[in-house]
């Protein structure tokens, strides 16, 4: 059971680091769209890679950046918790 949950505490540690992603990049899209922050067409490169429309902003790939740092944030938290087994009463997550 010790190596179950040494093995789920990599993938924990990641879902911690995307969470704080997802945070951040929502704090950059609320500047974005209270126009403290320039909302430029989006990228060439970026419309290709998260098949955005011909006409997406900024903020159009912040939301879609943060949509999948969100995934990774779930994926890496559901694999922690699979990892780690089921909970016995007082024991100390992941």
């Amino acid at each position: 059971m010790a190596t179950a949950r040494s093995c789920s505490r990599p993938h924990r540690l990641v879902g911690y680091f995307e969470e704080e992603a997802v945070l951040s990049y929502t704090l950059y899209l609320a500047e974005i769209d209270a126009g403290r922050t320039p909302n430029p067409p989006a990228p060439a490169i970026a419309m290709r890679y998260w098949r955005l429309a011909d006409d997406a902003t900024l903020a159009d790939m912040v939301r879609a950046v943060r949509d999948d740092e969100a995934q990774h944030r779930d994926l890496n938290h559901g694999l922690a918790s699979a990892l780690a087994g089921p909970a016995h009463p007082g024991a100390r997550p992941g």
